[in-house]
């Protein structure tokens, strides 16, 4: 079982510490898991994205096509969502895009 955790935010929302919260998950289950990130200019209201990949992996990077979940802080973020725009998993199986929003 492979699966791959796409999280995009900007700087202060916690993008990071939600990437350390689903690896810790994971790792309490005995799974494997490779985390990465960029911050850029986060401090300065920069993106910033994660990628948690659990499962018998051995590259920290999510394959093109490959996200399973994309998690976003803003709702804007996910304004490409759009299955006609976006392709996030060539499965067959629909990604999960789970929006939240401060309001």
């Amino acid at each position: 079982m492979i699966y791959n955790f796409l999280l995009i935010g900007i700087g202060g929302q916690g993008i990071i510490t939600l990437s350390k919260i689903l690896a810790t998950a994971a790792m309490s289950k005995d799974l494997k898991v490779i985390v990465t990130y960029k911050k850029g200019l986060a401090q300065r209201g920069g993106s910033v994205g994660a990628q948690v990949r659990v499962g018998d992996v051995y590259s920290p990077l999510i394959p093109k096509y490959s996200a399973n979940s994309l998690l976003s802080i803003l709702l804007w973020f996910l304004s490409f969502s759009n299955p006609k725009t976006i392709k996030l998993s060539t499965s067959g199986k629909t990604p999960k895009l789970l929006k939240t929003s401060p309001k």
